[in-house]
């Protein structure tokens, strides 16, 4: 017979992850394709608050990595490493447009930034945007 001698209360559990957001991105028509070329050359894809921040703090170095949550859009992200190198803009959106309309977790990602915080100021600009659908601290 196994005893379980690990014990687990709530207090140990913080009540978030530092450093992280789930961020679900609006279902996009755009191909993940038209989406790289008008996120390179295209500064009015940019000029939402908080994809413009999300840029900002991208180039800044504040980002550490976006995960997407969907089964294709890792896929996706992970195939093209080697092709063509993508940003942590570009994965953000790989989610919204490259998973299948059945999976629940298309266009989600957790984003990981080095420091606590930023965390709050990043929250606060992708909440105003209108291709974010979701964003909350994990």
């Amino acid at each position: 017979m196994l005893v379980n001698t690990t014990s687990f209360n709530n207090e140990e559990v913080p009540e978030y992850h530092e450093n992280m957001l789930l961020v679900k991105m609006r279902p996009n028509t755009e191909s993940a394709a038209s989406f790289m070329a008008l996120h390179e050359t295209s500064p009015g894809f940019l000029a939402t608050p908080g994809l413009s921040a999300f840029a900002a703090f991208e180039r800044g170095g504040m980002l550490k990595r976006v995960t997407p949550l969907s089964r294709s859009a890792e896929t996706l992200a992970n195939e093209n490493v080697g092709a063509m190198p993508m940003g942590m803009m570009a994965t953000l959106a790989w989610g919204a447009t490259a998973s299948e309309p059945q999976d629940l977790n298309a266009g989600v990602n957790l984003v990981e930034l080095h420091r606590e915080q930023d965390v709050a100021h990043l929250q606060t600009a992708l909440a105003a945007d209108p291709n974010i659908e979701s964003v909350a601290r994990v």
